[in-house]
């Protein structure tokens, strides 16, 4: 409806109240297979919650590092935006992090927002061994 003085005015009616919430990520986890060394692959684990009807759709993810002796930025991976990555040289003396959102097929409030992870133990070059003599 119009009024006179050119305000646009609506009604309307949420229905069922979870209807128009964007999508949320509760927690973000990584998992690694024995401690960040190189060529040890990271996997990112959500714990999420989706509201509204609208619950297919998709993870994305942005894995970083942080350089914390440089300036501590977070500084993105490139191609490095699936739930997996394999830590390569150049991440050596570096923290990792990883964020995920979820973004949904259909819906008003499609995406969730960025959600980040704890970061890693400084990578490492090598694993530590011990060898008893």
């Amino acid at each position: 409806m119009v009024e006179s003085d050119g305000v646009v005015t609506a009604e309307y009616t949420l229905l069922g109240g979870e209807l128009n919430k964007p999508p949320t990520i509760e927690d973000i986890k990584i998992t690694d297979e024995g401690g960040p060394y190189i060529g040890t692959t990271l996997t990112a684990v959500i714990e999420g919650t989706l509201h509204g009807p609208f619950t297919e759709g998709v993870h994305q993810y942005q894995w970083y590092t942080i350089d914390i002796e440089k300036d501590g930025t977070l500084t993105p991976i490139g191609g490095a935006t699936t739930s997996t990555y394999d830590i390569q040289v150049g991440d050596s003396g570096k923290y990792i992090i990883v964020a995920a959102k979820f973004v949904q097929i259909e819906g008003d409030n499609t995406e969730s927002k960025w959600m980040y992870s704890e970061m890693t133990d400084i990578v490492s070059a090598t694993t530590t061994t011990t060898t008893t003599l």
